[in-house]
């Protein structure tokens, strides 16, 4: 077999294995009446990509309530995913199979501190019941929801990793699901993440030449402490990955006042659940 085929042979593999896997997780969490909402990779492959060579999957994400995780943890593990990676701050923990497969990230929010106002139980409520899609009921993200984490989760992996996690997402979700430029800005500047879109975006452009975000960021006007914020954000990320000044470059981008004291309050219960779920990877 050459290369060429083998790789074509692999990108089918775990598109149809990512399909099975979240089929599994519904499978086992509809009895209890929990609700699955996929994310990132998986979504991305099922709605976005018509091509399985443009984005191979290396896991599956889903979305629980946060209220009902630890149920939805303990149910999988009943499900046979009893290998388990808890991330620092009890965010998301990973849960595979020991005879092998894809990993299933469970997600009780999107990062470990409250770095947005995207908030899990409201993405369901505007989310979109589906049978179809992986044969087994999920709740699909809202398009503009979905963009907002895509945006989320690029920002935070920039700033704080110090990697550029698949910029060919963001043109490639405009265009398939049809977003419009000014719907789009509002749904990020209510979430919280304007100044996230004014840091990362650009970065997008340059990789992927997106018609897109010239025309979404003309809709997101900045102030000059959100310019500040950007620079100091742009600057950091220069810096060593780990850094304090990456780490405080990351809570500038957060512009809501509210949500600083989200974060504010978010230590204790993070030291609380860390004591009880175990320590991993940071965010």
């Amino acid at each position: 077999m050459s290369p060429r085929a083998r790789e074509g042979w692999l990108d089918v593999a775990h598109e149809l294995l990512g399909r099975q896997t979240v089929r599994e997780v519904s499978e086992a969490l509809r009895p209890s009446g929990i609700d699955v909402m996929p994310l990132k990779g998986v979504f991305l492959h099922a709605r976005v990509y018509t091509e399985r060579h443009q984005r191979r999957l290396s896991d599956v994400d889903v979305l629980v309530s946060p209220r009902r995780f630890e149920e939805a943890r303990a149910e999988l593990k009943r499900a046979g995913f009893s290998h388990e990676q808890p991330e620092a701050g009890a965010w998301q923990v990973t849960l595979k199979k020991p005879s092998g497969g894809l990993g299933v990230d469970l997600h009780r929010s999107f990062t470990a501190t409250p770095r947005s106002c995207l908030d899990p139980d409201a993405m369901f409520a505007a989310g979109e019941p589906d049978e179809e899609l992986f044969g087994a009921r999920v709740v699909l993200p809202n398009r503009y929801d979905f963009y907002a984490h895509l945006l989320l989760h690029f920002a935070s992996t920039r700033l704080l990793g110090g990697a550029v996690h698949h910029p060919e997402d963001f043109p490639a979700s405009a265009a398939a699901l049809e977003l419009g430029p000014e719907r789009c800005a509002q749904r990020l500047r209510v979430a919280g993440l304007a100044r996230h879109a004014h840091f990362a975006l650009p970065m997008v452009a340059e990789r992927t030449k997106d018609p897109f975000v010239p025309r979404l960021l003309a809709h997101l006007p900045m102030g000059a402490v959100d310019r500040l914020a950007v620079r100091a954000a742009l600057a950091a990320e220069r810096g060593p990955v780990g850094s304090m000044a990456r780490r405080l470059a990351a809570l500038g981008l957060v512009s809501e006042p509210h949500t600083w004291f989200r974060i504010l309050g978010a230590a204790p219960r993070q030291r609380w659940r860390a004591s009880r779920f175990g320590s991993g990877a940071s965010e």
